[in-house]
């Protein structure tokens, strides 16, 4: 503030509402802001000043509930329209995925098929001479060590020392062979008594895995190659498919069907209609008249039938 302005400027300023040490400070403009704040309120549309508070009330809650609709209730038929066509979706889908797999694993196998097709023998008899040979292999390597000792022995040129490689061998050869179609023998005898035991379920099913796997493993029983191939596995479900199994039996209503009888053909033969009307005149039942219609022509045995009628 300036020092020259003296104590009637100050007070007319203060009179006039004006800051002057604010105008000093900020250096903005210190006069009061003479415009009032003036609200505008807005009017809903289509409403006259002259609308009664309830109608007011009662639009605003109209309003609110065409917000708060629920959505129209979807049709039982194109439910099960859409259920359908999911269910063909579906199914087409798992068959391109089927189709798909089974064009892989073709491909994957027809080099192998076209390979055995060329030799002209099944796999099962491939895998059999590969077998064969592989024993011819094992038995002649230990004769020919034989024979190599008994050459130097006994002073054998190198004919007796084949000849002798060659009949061994197939003694040899022939003699595995008997062992093995012995232990394939009792294998199997061992399969059937385990297949009749209540205690290894499904093993009937499982002989071709069962005889795999003991023929990769000797040493193993019968019991242990069952448990080895699964057999753990098969027997607890077999154990849930039998609870099931008693459990939708025991929950099964039993329905008893009743036949109509036939008619029984020994029964009195009916009466007719002239004695079902002598019947009624004489106050008489069926089976007297019946008995009436049996009684002799004679009066002697009538006057004893009366009697003991009566």
């Amino acid at each position: 503030m300036s020092e020259a302005m003296g104590l009637a400027e100050y007070r007319s300023a203060m009179a006039a509402g004006v800051d002057l040490y604010q105008q000093v400070e900020t250096g903005e403009d210190a006069a009061p802001n003479t415009e009032e704040h003036v609200e505008i309120e807005v009017e809903p549309e289509g409403l006259d000043d002259d609308t009664p508070p309830e109608e007011l009330e009662g639009a605003s809650e109209d309003d609110v509930d065409e917000g708060d609709e629920d959505p129209e209730p979807i049709p039982k038929e194109q439910k099960n329209a859409f259920y359908k066509r999911v269910q063909r979706e579906r199914k087409k889908a798992q068959e391109e995925a089927e189709a798909k797999i089974r064009a892989e694993m073709e491909q994957q196998i027809n080099p192998y098929k076209q390979f055995f097709d060329k030799l002209g023998v099944s796999p099962d008899e491939a895998l059999r001479a590969i077998e064969q040979n592989n024993l011819r292999q094992s038995v002649q390597q230990s004769v020919n060590q034989e024979a190599q000792s008994l050459q130097y022995q006994y002073g054998w040129d190198d004919e007796q020392t084949r000849q002798y490689v060659d009949q061994q061998t197939q003694i040899r050869i022939q003699q595995q062979q008997q062992q093995q179609e012995l232990h394939d023998l009792r294998i199997q005898v061992q399969l059937n008594d385990l297949a009749e035991n209540p205690d290894y379920p499904g093993a009937k099913q499982m002989k071709s895995q069962i005889s795999e796997f003991i023929r990769a493993n000797p040493a193993a029983s019968v019991q242990q190659a069952y448990w080895a191939v699964g057999g753990s596995s098969l027997a607890q479900q077999l154990k849930r498919e039998a609870e099931q199994r008693e459990i939708a039996k025991r929950g099964k209503t039993q329905r008893t069907v009743v036949k109509d009888a036939p008619a029984s053909l020994d029964g009195p033969a009916p009466l007719s209609p002239e004695e079902v009307a002598f019947a009624r005149q004489q106050g008489m039942s069926e089976s007297e008249v019946r008995k009436l219609r049996e009684v002799p022509n004679n009066l002697q045995e009538f006057r004893k039938w009366n009697k003991g009628r009566k």
